[in-house]
């Protein structure tokens, strides 16, 4: 596996949620953060063997899913999308 960044943790025994269009909905796996903050691995079962040094974070089977970003919008009211994406939308739409 090529790392973008080296390995922070590892989180094992999880269920897992990718949000992928293609593959499972949802599986029992891993999945591993790079220093950076960013996923670097994922997938079912177990992880790989290289993560020697790495801290381990026994999930316990508890969800893991994406989360979303102060840069995602899920509204497309004109007045939120021509807004800050840091500003809170005051109109009850979620973003």
């Amino acid at each position: 596996m090529t790392r973008s960044a080296p390995l922070a943790l590892t989180v094992v025994d999880a269920l897992l949620l990718p949000g992928a269009d293609a593959g499972p909905e949802w599986y029992f796996g891993w999945l591993q953060v790079g220093t950076d903050g960013r996923i670097v691995g994922i997938g079912p079962g177990d992880p790989p063997s290289d993560t020697y040094g790495t801290p381990v974070l026994d999930a316990d089977g508890a969800m893991v899913a994406p989360a979303s970003s102060p840069r995602t919008r899920t509204c497309s009211r004109p007045a939120c999308a021509a807004s800050p994406p840091t500003r809170p939308c005051t109109r009850g739409c979620a973003r």
